[in-house]
C-alpha cells in the first residue's frame, strides 16, 4: 500500500468516532485499539493491547470466538455481547467484525458500539409486553365513537370477549359487542366529555354469544400520532350482577310459591294507588283465602300443605294478565293487584279464579276451594281504607259459607254463591 493510502487509513483508524479494535483471529489478542476504544472501555491503549477480546467480554472465550466466526462468515454480523469496562460496569455492545488482509497477515477489524441504552429500552419494552400479555386483567386501546375499533387488546381481553386471539377482535365494530349498540354511543360520548369513566357497568355480548356484564374503567388521551384514543380495563362482573338479581328476587318474593311477598305487594299497591290518583285510572284488588286450610295441614301434614299452596299459586298466575301482580299476603292468604281494572272486571276475574281452583283435584288432598273479597279503589280513600274494605269483603265471603266471592261495594247485598 502506498504511503498516502497508508497515512489515510491510519488517520481513519485513529480519528474514527466508533471504538475500533484490531484482533488476532487465532488467540483473540488485541493488536491495536483506537482512542475511541480506549474511551469506551476505560483502559489505556497500551493496556488494551495486552488484553484479548475475551477479556473484555462477559462471556467465555469459546463463545466470543463463535460469534466472531459467524460474523466473518456473514451469518450474524453484527453480533451482541455484554462486556465489562475498566471500572467494572457491564455494557451491552454490538460488534461488527470483518477480516482485514495486510502484508503482515490477516486480522479482524472489530467496530464496537455501546448499545446499553437501546437494550435497556428493549428489555423494558419486552417486560411491558410480557406484563401486558400475561396479566389476567383485560386491557384495551380503542378509537372513540359508535364505530370505534380496538387498536390493541391483550389475551385476557380476548378471552373475556370469547375470542380465540386478539386479532379476531381487531376488525370488529366495538358497538357490535354491546347487547344494545346505543350503549356504546352513550359510553363514548360520556368519556369524550368527562375524560374518564370509573367502573361504568354495561352488558356486552361475546363472540360465542354469551351475555356478560362488565365494569369498564377508561381514560381519554392522545397517542403518539395525536389521535384521541380510549385506554381501558374491563372487569367481568356477571356473577356479581347475578347474585344481586338473586338477592333482589329473594327480597321481593315468597320462597315457597314464587309469588311476590307481602312487603313487595305493599310497595306495588302504594305505587298503583299513586298512579290511579294521578291518571284517574281504575284499580281493583282481590284478596282470597284457602278454605279450611288448617284441615289440610292437620290431616295430611305441612309438606302437603305447602304443596297445595304452591299448586294454587301456579294456577292463579296462569289465569291473570302479565300486568297484574299476585302476592302471598300471609299464610294461606293471597292478594291479586289489578291495575286498570274496574269493579265489574275484578268480579269477573275473581269468579274465574274461584272456579279454576275448585276444578283442581289434588292427589292426596282432593278439592280445595277459596273465598274471595274484591274491592275497587275509591279516589282519595288511601291504602288503609282500601285494605280494610277488602278485609271485610273476604271475611264476609268466609262467613257466608266459603267458596264464594264478595265485592266490598256490595257488603249489604247477598253474596254470590259458588258451585259446590
Amino acid at each position: 500500500m502506498s504511503q498516502p493510502y497508508a497515512s489515510f487509513h491510519h488517520a481513519l483508524f485513529e480519528q474514527h468516532p466508533a471504538a475500533t479494535l484490531l484482533v488476532d483471529p487465532a488467540g483473540l489478542d488485541i493488536l491495536d485499539a483506537n482512542p475511541a476504544a480506549a474511551t469506551l472501555y476505560g483502559y489505556g491503549r497500551e493496556m488494551l493491547c495486552r488484553m484479548t477480546l475475551a477479556d473484555l467480554a462477559d462471556a467465555a472465550p469459546g463463545a466470543v470466538r463463535q460469534h466472531l466466526q459467524a460474523a466473518c462468515a456473514g451469518t450474524r454480523n453484527p453480533f451482541s455481547v455484554r462486556q465489562r469496562t475498566a471500572w467494572g460496569a457491564l455494557q451491552d455492545a454490538e460488534i461488527h467484525a470483518s477480516t482485514l488482509r495486510t502484508d503482515a497477515g490477516e486480522c479482524l477489524c472489530c467496530t464496537v458500539r455501546d448499545v446499553t441504552e437501546r437494550m435497556q429500552h428493549l428489555r423494558a419494552l419486552e417486560e411491558y409486553r410480557t406484563f401486558f400479555n400475561h396479566l389476567p386483567v383485560a386491557f384495551y386501546r380503542a378509537t372513540p365513537g359508535p364505530e370505534g375499533r380496538f387498536l390493541r387488546i391483550n389475551p385476557a381481553m380476548a378471552r373475556l370477549l370469547g375470542s380465540d386471539s386478539p386479532e379476531q377482535l381487531m376488525d370488529r365494530s366495538i358497538a357490535s359487542l354491546y347487547v344494545d349498540p346505543a350503549d356504546r354511543v352513550k359510553f363514548s360520548d360520556a368519556l369524550l366529555e368527562r375524560g374518564e369513566l370509573l367502573r361504568h357497568e354495561m352488558e356486552m355480548r361475546t363472540l360465542n354469544d354469551r351475555t356478560i356484564w362488565v365494569a369498564d374503567t377508561a381514560y381519554l388521551h392522545r397517542d403518539a400520532d395525536g389521535r384521541q384514543v380510549f385506554d381501558g380495563v374491563l372487569e367481568d362482573i356477571t356473577r356479581r350482577r347475578e347474585l344481586e338479581l338473586e338477592l333482589a328476587h329473594q327480597a321481593a318474593h315468597d320462597q315457597l310459591t314464587g309469588l311476590y311477598n307481602r312487603r313487595r305487594a305493599e310497595m306495588l299497591l302504594d305505587q298503583e294507588i299513586h298512579r290511579a290518583e294521578r291518571y284517574h285510572n281504575s284499580l281493583s284488588v282481590l284478596m282470597f283465602d284457602l278454605d279450611h286450610f288448617k284441615r289440610v295441614n292437620d290431616n295430611h301434614g305441612h309438606a302437603q300443605g305447602d304443596a297445595v299452596l304452591a299448586r294454587i299459586a301456579r294456577e292463579i298466575l296462569a289465569q291473570v294478565r302479565d300486568t297484574d301482580a299476585v302476592a302471598r299476603w300471609g299464610g294461606e292468604e293471597f292478594m291479586v293487584l289489578l291495575p286498570g281494572t274496574d269493579a265489574e272486571g275484578a268480579r269477573k276475574l275473581a269468579e274465574k279464579l274461584r272456579k279454576a281452583v275448585a276444578a283442581i283435584q289434588l292427589a292426596q288432598v282432593g278439592q280445595v276451594t277459596i273465598s274471595i273479597g274484591t274491592a275497587c279503589y275509591l279516589p282519595g280513600e288511601g291504602e288503609d281504607s282500601l285494605l280494610h274494605r277488602l278485609d271485610e269483603a273476604l271475611y264476609a265471603a268466609k262467613g257466608a259459607g266459603r267458596n264464594r266471592l264478595v265485592d266490598a261495594a256490595h257488603l249489604t247485598d247477598s253474596c254470590v254463591n259458588g258451585d259446590s
